[in-house]
């Protein structure tokens, strides 16, 4: 799978490159207003009255139910979307990564497929688990769409998003715990929940930590851990199969 940055897209990375060598790292920790502009994702999108095109005979023809998305910078074709598609600027990202914390920090910024998609990695900090020296980076993605086919999305992470790579093993992860709005309809509404429910991923992250570092005081045996595994594997694959494997032990 493609990193899929383009020659017409942009990251900014703090402390630590990405492994695909691309964008621009800096040493300082980044706001997210201060990253879109390092990032050089301060440009616009805007939205056509329609599509039109020619006929063989010059003659012009209009599509007043499909609209275009292009960037104001390059004039770039984003994407084809509906009347009632609502465009979220890339600088309103990151006004909506407040949401998640007043003091909230950029890990990575960029864009992909020449500016389809533009994504924030806030940093969350870092877990430690236990006396264990185990230590879980902790992390808060944002993602929007440009083109019409991917939804407005927030969901924490594990996984430093640096790529389209990354960010699909990220999505893959978090299937399920995923907070998705589309573009459509009454859009302000929706943003206005979703900054509500980011307002609680703080409260979520501690209970999260808390939770971890209890599991962690705990003992565990070898038979708790057969007894885990097979009650686990039953849930997967149904009891029968196991009866079958203890007649086929018997």
């Amino acid at each position: 799978m493609s990193h899929e940055i383009t020659a017409t897209d942009s990251a900014v990375f703090q402390g630590t490159k990405a492994w695909h060598g691309l964008g621009y790292v800096v040493e300082d920790e980044m706001s997210p207003n201060r990253a879109i502009e390092a990032a050089g994702l301060d440009w616009f999108v805007h939205k056509t009255d329609g599509v039109f095109g020619y006929t063989d005979k010059g003659t012009t023809v209009m599509d007043h139910k499909r609209c275009m998305t292009y960037r104001e910078d390059s004039k770039e074709v984003l994407g084809y979307v509906s009347q009632d598609y609502n465009i979220l600027q890339n600088h309103e990202l990151a006004e909506l990564a407040y949401s998640v914390s007043e003091q909230a920090h950029v890990e990575s910024a960029f864009s992909m497929m020449g500016g389809k998609r533009i994504v924030l990695l806030l940093k969350g900090g870092s877990i430690e688990v236990g006396n264990m020296n185990d230590v879980l980076d902790d992390y808060f993605c944002l993602v929007n769409g440009h083109d019409g086919k991917f939804s407005l999305r927030a969901f924490g992470t594990s996984v430093r998003v640096v790529c389209n790579n990354t960010l699909q093993l990220a999505l893959s992860q978090a299937r399920g715990q995923t907070y998705s709005i589309s573009h459509n309809g009454d859009f302000e509404t929706k943003l206005t929940d979703m900054r509500r429910a980011l307002g609680q991923y703080s409260k979520s992250r501690d209970w999260f930590a808390t939770t971890v570092n209890e599991l962690a005081k705990k003992e565990v045996s070898t038979s708790m851990l057969e007894t885990f595994w097979m009650e686990s594997f039953a849930m997967t694959v149904g009891d029968d199969v196991l009866k079958d494997r203890d007649r086929s032990i018997k």
